[in-house]
């Protein structure tokens, strides 16, 4: 189609340079005396030669990003678990406390990679970086679609595969949540293992019309409240609620355990955006998420 396009572009050049070589020896020989209409006519046939040229160009612009966009999907990549307690060591003459980074496999990375199938002359141009949060909203960014997607963590030496993305569907945007083992015999290193995977699609059956949904991913039974609906969120479980009255707060609450540990309990606002608003329920320490063992992470999708 592209080499069709150039001969076509390489025709209407031909014929333009005739067109301009005709008119030239029309003047000198009528010794620029020609009607009004001759030459009238001759510009608006070169301007619509333009014009259909200026089209081709743009069609083949156009071409190659729709065929870009064939090829890729969209995933953002969140991670969610305990945040590790706060560390301090002595450092200085003056014995001041400085606080310290936490160690290795207690937070997630803030990177992985994946294979890049353009490749290029270095060695590490085969690898391209995909940002993951902790505990906060992230970006979009385009991935090869129609094949799973290895996620790699970067080590001294090399790199070590670290989730499985399944592969998605042309143009689809989906929320790639990672959390973490949250047993007693793991918890300081509860991110060098593969991590429990979660997607979610807004475009799915379950999410397609709702304008709100919560997602239970800790190990706690929840009783959750909306608009006057109260409902018992089992673990892994989704809750998708349809409401299209824009400008109207709607009471939200969730609670746990048998002396009912408020999580969170407050007001939202729904728009006729066609946005979701989802809530995440996700296993926490106590010790840093203000006494509760459920933690919640808020998303617009």
């Amino acid at each position: 189609m592209v080499a069709a396009r150039g001969d076509l572009n390489f025709v209407f050049n031909a014929l333009f340079e005739a067109l301009v070589w005709r008119l030239s020896r029309l003047l000198l020989r009528n010794k620029f005396v020609v009607s009004g209409a001759v030459v009238m006519k001759r510009i608006f046939f070169v301007l619509g030669l333009s014009v259909v040229t200026a089209l081709c160009e743009e069609g083949e612009v156009s071409g190659s990003d729709s065929d870009d966009e064939r090829l890729e999907t969209q995933i953002m990549v969140i991670a969610l678990g305990s945040v590790p307690p706060r560390k301090y060591g002595r450092s200085g003459t003056q014995g001041d406390a400085a606080m310290l980074l936490p160690k290795e496999g207690e937070v997630p990375p803030n990177k992985l990679y994946y294979k890049s199938s353009a490749g290029g002359s270095l060695p590490s141009s085969k690898w391209q970086p995909l940002n993951v949060t902790f505990n906060n909203m992230s970006s979009m960014h385009f991935v090869p679609a129609g094949r799973d997607l290895v996620l790699y963590r970067k080590l001294a030496r090399h790199y070590e595969p670290y989730v499985v993305i399944p592969s998605g569907e042309v143009g689809m945007k989906r929320a790639v949540l990672l959390t973490q083992d949250f047993s007693e015999r793991n918890r300081g290193e509860a991110w060098h293992r593969n991590p429990n995977l979660t997607i979610i699609d807004r475009e799915s059956a379950s999410l397609r019309d709702k304008q709100f949904a919560i997602k239970n991913l800790s190990k706690m039974n929840v009783l959750h409240a909306f608009d006057g609906e109260v409902a018992s969120v089992r673990r892994g479980q989704l809750i998708g609620y349809k409401r299209n009255k824009n400008g109207v707060l709607y009471h939200l609450a969730a609670s746990y355990g048998a002396r009912r540990k408020i999580i969170y309990n407050l007001a939202v606002n729904i728009r006729r955006d066609n946005a979701l608003h989802l809530y995440v329920l996700y296993d926490a320490d106590p010790g840093t998420n203000a006494g509760r063992s459920v933690a919640v992470f808020r998303i617009m999708l």
